[in-house]
């Protein structure tokens, strides 16, 4: 594998005030009810961590990086394969800020197997992306 095209996505940042919910302590989810916001909005939530990794692959496809390897906690990767985002897991599972192991995938593979519902999206943020590097 070409080292110049090797990168690594993880870490995805989501704002705190988002990720430290009421009741939070008892599931990672926490209690929907306490935000603000609306029902609509609420059937959202799980395409934050899918937006953030499609900016994520955006980047990857715009600067040619497209091997990506990523630490995760065991529910990512199955979440994002439920959007038709497949990761192979490439290592053990092991304590690194908490339990996570590492996967595989490529730019290619993301946007093969991408939901169809998913790529008008990708396509939206893809353009964003571009143009706040062309700033």
């Amino acid at each position: 594998m070409d080292r110049q095209t090797v990168c690594e996505i993880s870490r995805l940042a989501i704002d705190c005030l988002f990720r430290r919910r009421t009741g939070e302590e008892l599931t990672r989810f926490g209690e929907v009810s306490g935000l603000d916001c609306t029902k609509q909005e609420q059937r959202t939530f799980s395409l934050i961590a899918i937006a953030a990794f499609l900016a994520g692959n955006a980047l990857t496809h715009i600067s040619g990086k497209t091997n990506m390897f990523a630490m995760m906690e065991p529910f990512l990767p199955r979440m994002m394969k439920r959007s038709g985002i497949n990761f192979t897991k490439v290592g053990v599972d092991m304590d690194y800020k908490g339990i996570r192991a590492p996967y595989f995938t490529t730019t290619q593979i993301v946007l093969d197997y991408m939901h169809d519902d998913l790529k008008e999206l990708y396509e939206w943020i893809y353009q964003q992306v571009e143009e706040t590097l062309e700033l």
